[in-house]
């Protein structure tokens, strides 16, 4: 099987211009795609597929289940 017929593996989605991705969907927001995950040896990136269209996004990140309010409150501690 070649990686071009692969089924999606993960769900993506945007948050403030930033894309996130989760191998899960229970842990992915209801407004997120389906999506197939690479790494090129450059980086990761996914592929999204809307019918006959679609995208490639590169530096994705991988969700670890903190929100937003959160990562951002362990940044503010670590640069103290």
């Amino acid at each position: 099987m070649t990686s071009s017929n692969r089924l999606p593996d993960v769900y993506a989605w945007q948050i403030d211009g930033q894309w996130y991705f989760a191998a899960d969907g229970r842990t992915a927001p209801g407004h997120a795609v389906e999506a197939r995950h690479y790494d090129d040896g450059h980086g990761t990136f996914l592929a999204i597929s809307h019918g006959t269209q679609g995208m490639f996004v590169r530096d994705a990140i991988p969700w670890t289940g903190m929100t937003l309010r959160s990562a951002e409150v362990d940044e503010k501690r670590s640069t103290r």
